[in-house]
């Protein structure tokens, strides 16, 4: 059974609900803060993307020494490739509204979609999403 998840933790402004959804599904990457996803996600409404790299993490997203956390998110979400061309998944972030929610949505739906087909995100524990990841079925289909 795949779930849906709830993107509204991903709508702006950047600096509200931080605290309420901190430690809630969707988990982003291990170790990557959940402010530094929701600033990359937002940067295709105002700019055109076509390669994401460590530098352009720095320039738009956050400082220096946490870009690799960031583009390693980017890259699970899919939303680049292997080499950091962006790719149309990121083109539908370029978008307001329901329309941006529902972008959002199928891409981590597709990048998590063994997670919500496997675990029952609203009674899991956090250690059952850890462990989950940590056997290494938490790879995105491709």
């Amino acid at each position: 059974m795949t779930e849906s998840v709830d993107t509204s933790m991903f709508s702006p402004p950047l600096d509200e609900r931080e605290e309420e959804t901190a430690g809630k599904p969707p988990y982003p990457p291990y170790n990557c803060a959940v402010p530094w996803i929701k600033k990359f996600l937002e940067l295709p409404r105002r700019m055109k993307i076509t390669e994401v790299n460590r530098d352009f993490i720095s320039q738009y997203v956050v400082a220096h020494n946490h870009e690799s956390k960031v583009l390693n998110a980017i890259k699970y979400l899919q939303l680049v490739d292997s080499s950091g061309r962006a790719n149309e998944k990121l083109a539908l972030l370029n978008s307001e509204g329901d329309q941006w929610k529902t972008g959002l949505a199928k891409i981590v739906n597709e990048a998590y979609s063994t997670l919500l087909g496997t675990i029952n995100l609203e009674k899991a524990k956090p250690e059952d999403i850890s462990a989950f990841f940590a056997s290494g079925s938490g790879r995105p289909n491709t």
